[in-house]
């Protein structure tokens, strides 16, 4: 049974299942399917409809309704998905898109926390806890896939390892998600990846790909919109970024505690575990002499993780301070239409990273202490009472984030849906009647009025 268990496949295969059993309310139900973010999901399903209708086919000949933008400039949260609402019809395009987006989100947070803490079932439990998030399934891997890329990014430092297939991983990424959401902020990560890679003359030429790769998809995809920028001067055309200003602190403690829009991850459940494996380590450095390194590795990591975060924090809460806010609002162009405040998107993978960290460090620290070589029944009881409480406290922290999850999902709904019908939330039958109809009628006026002129 240990042998079976070290095996990768195991815990691939089933986090694959877990993956699967997610969605399976929606192959049950259908239509009938509770769907949440109707406002936003309607417009954004029929970008994905009309990109898939008429971008790719050459014409762009439609203007974007809340934008006014024409359809060439407009570019969806995650254009490699288009092509799915190109064969399939827009219910089942979601549904393969909320797979795709799950599986992904598993495998992905499974080699990260694989490659950090070398340890597979932590890796699987966090895997897990992470595809039951409440990710909003039409921003692609936004969020979603953000494991899978830092795990690629970290893996380029491997003298072992070829780098093509982290590059593909990287340019994966850029196809499934969006420049404007989260890609700006992930190719300023690898810009300083580069630069430090740079001045440490490691991995120069790694790093250097990876970043133009990643530009090079994001700039060929977003073409239009690039184009549309510089000659009308404007990112979202119509459409205007609404800042809210707030108090430093505040702004400061709502991006690193709770998260914002979709950034949110339950992170204040990782918080004690990160503090005590700080806290923990601090003691047994005190107490015990010999330390050991895969440790104290941890912990450096750890602690750049936790430097990470606390500094996106406070470019976000420095963003949002009045003054700024001002300056922003009465500037032209790209300071004015562009929300660089989504720079904190990238810090749900850097959360996620933290707590497998953590607790692999409180293990590896539990561990130390016991003396293996004894075999006496105090000494097994010891042992077995040191693994209940820890596997306990790994069960509590990653089944309250889990939980935390799922409670704000649509899994949820579809889940109670499946054993009440008496459930009163909009169904996707509902959603497409009342929101996607006016949609695309609204869409099919414009392109016809867009013929006319």
């Amino acid at each position: 049974m240990k042998k079976l268990l070290s095996k990768n496949i195991i815990w691939v295969m089933a986090g694959i299942i877990a993956c699967l059993l997610s969605c399976l309310p929606y192959f049950l139900l259908r239509e009938e399917s509770i769907v949440t973010y109707q406002d936003r999901l309607a417009g954004d399903i029929t970008r994905y409809v009309d990109s898939a209708k008429y971008l790719l086919n050459g014409s762009g000949n439609f203007i974007d309704k809340l934008s006014g933008m024409s359809g060439a400039d407009i570019t969806t949260p995650a254009p490699a998905f288009v092509l799915l609402f190109m064969v399939l019809d827009p219910f089942w395009a979601y549904v393969a898109t909320l797979v795709i987006v799950k599986l992904v989100g598993f495998i992905g947070t499974y080699l990260l926390i694989r490659e950090i803490t070398e340890k597979k079932w932590l890796a699987f439990l966090c895997g897990v806890g992470f595809i039951l998030l409440p990710f909003y399934v039409m921003h692609g891997l936004c969020i979603p896939g953000e494991p899978l890329l830092l795990y690629a990014i970290l893996k380029l430092r491997s003298k072992t390892d070829k780098p093509y297939k982290y590059w593909l991983f990287i340019a994966i990424y850029a196809a499934c998600s969006s420049l404007q959401i989260v890609g700006f902020a992930w190719i300023c990560f690898l810009v300083i990846a580069y630069i430090v890679a740079f001045f440490r003359r490691k991995n120069i030429t790694r790093y250097f790909f990876a970043m133009a790769i990643c530009v090079g998809v994001y700039a060929a995809e977003n073409i239009g919109l690039i184009k549309h920028m510089i000659s009308a001067g404007t990112v979202y055309g119509n459409d205007i970024t609404v800042r809210s200003e707030s108090l430093f602190i505040e702004g400061f403690w709502t991006a690193f505690g709770f998260g914002t829009d979709y950034t949110d991850i339950g992170q204040l459940f990782f918080l004690p575990a990160i503090a005590f494996a700080f806290a923990m380590y601090g003691l047994f450095k005190f107490a015990y002499k010999n330390k050991s390194d895969a440790v104290t590795r941890e912990v450096k990591y750890l602690s750049v993780g936790l430097g990470i975060n606390i500094t996106l924090a406070l470019l976000y809460a420095l963003y949002n301070i009045k003054p700024v806010v001002d300056f922003c609002d009465s500037a032209e162009g790209i300071i004015r239409d562009f929300d660089f405040g989504r720079i904190i998107w990238i810090m749900p993978v850097i959360w996620i990273a933290m707590l497998g960290m953590s607790l692999s460090i409180l293990w590896d620290l539990f561990v130390s202490i016991l003396d293996k070589k004894k075999t006496s029944i105090f000494a097994k009881m010891i042992r077995f009472a040191i693994w209940i409480v820890y596997m306990s406290g790994v069960l509590a922290t990653v089944g309250f984030f889990a939980v935390n999850g799922y409670m704000d999902s649509e899994l949820k709904y579809n889940v109670s849906k499946m054993f009440n019908n008496d459930n009163h939330m909009m169904t996707w039958e509902e959603f497409s009647e009342d929101y996607l109809a006016q949609a695309e009628i609204d869409s099919s006026v414009q392109i016809d009025s867009e013929q006319e002129v």
